[in-house]
């Protein structure tokens, strides 16, 4: 993470925060209160992936090309690609673990990105 620059690094550490508190969101819909956070978890993924969207194009300025050429930009594409997966399939899987597992999967991936950037 230490190769990025301050805007990509704000950026990325905002990602994080955000799957962070998705992937709480998707533990507390398991405990009895999951009717109040129920509907948290899809906008907060939904910001992610604009949030990654944004990287892409800080990514993008930066090395003046195509923002794919790299091992950290296709980690971000393939969270996005998961996130994506996630908001359509929510509108048919209504079972909480799908919500909660698919978050704490993307978030690991993060991660993973972070360490790899």
């Amino acid at each position: 993470m230490s190769g990025l620059p301050i805007s990509e690094l704000i950026v990325f550490i905002c990602i994080v925060a955000v799957y962070l508190a998705a992937a709480v969101v998707g533990v507390l819909q398991l405990s009895a209160a999951r009717e109040k956070c129920r509907h948290l978890l899809t906008p907060l993924v939904s910001l992610a992936v604009v949030l990654e969207a944004v990287m892409l194009i800080f990514r993008a300025v930066a090395i003046k090309a195509v923002p794919l050429t790299g091992l950290f930009e296709s980690m971000i594409v393939l969270t996005i690609v998961f996130a994506l997966t996630y908001l359509f399939f929510s509108i048919v899987i209504r079972q909480v673990w799908f919500g909660s597992v698919m978050v704490w999967i993307i978030l690991a991936m993060i991660l993973m990105a972070g360490i790899v950037a």
